[in-house]
């Protein structure tokens, strides 16, 4: 099977993953994407690859889910498993080939569908790992307030917020405003 790039680009603008590699990490990510690659392109998968595209679930699910299990898989055939700090940045490697996989598949991936599966995957991850809450969301600012300069966004807010959020973030954010509470992700920022 052909990379999925070879067949057609996608709607979705992928990051550039080097914003959240931390440093003397970025060997780790290299090595952790071109096993992804390998195992989701390999013959023994073929049938596999075609359920998961065929399985009828919202395309963020689908492509959160199917990278973290991967992932999972990679780090339980790695020795000593895959540094924590080459994982999200890797995640988010094959959650792009993924998602190109997907259009070249005739399954559209959008902007806000790759933006709901990467926070989909990174909170599966950390709960797979046995993470907490608090302990994702110190994460989560490492790797994306860390390498800010000057005015620094808090995590989860900026110009894609909105449209990164799920639905059930959304809901819950509505139903705490209208009680006149601060919002879930506010709450978890305090902890």
């Amino acid at each position: 099977m052909k990379r999925a790039q070879d067949k057609g680009a996608s709607e979705f603008k992928k990051p550039d993953p080097s914003t959240f590699v931390p440093k003397g990490s970025e060997d780790d990510v290299a090595r952790v994407f071109a096993a992804g690659l390998k195992i989701m392109y390999s013959p023994a998968m073929r049938e596999e690859l075609k359920a998961e595209i065929a399985r009828d679930v919202p395309v963020p699910q689908k492509l959160a889910e199917a990278v973290t299990g991967l992932l999972l898989t990679l780090d339980k055939q790695s020795q000593g498993g895959i540094p924590v700090g080459a994982l999200f940045p890797a995640g988010l490697e094959l959650l792009s080939e993924s998602a190109q996989v997907l259009t070249a598949a005739g399954q559209p991936v959008g902007q806000a569908d790759y933006n709901e599966a990467a926070q989909m995957m990174f909170i599966q991850m950390g709960r797979k790992m046995g993470a907490s809450d608090e302990q994702m969301m110190g994460t989560l600012e490492q790797q994306v307030g860390g390498g800010k300069q000057g005015g620094e966004m808090e995590p989860g807010e900026g110009p894609g917020h909105e449209q990164a959020e799920a639905p059930q973030m959304e809901q819950q954010e509505t139903q705490a405003e209208a009680q006149g509470l601060p919002e879930p992700d506010e709450q978890m920022r305090r902890a």
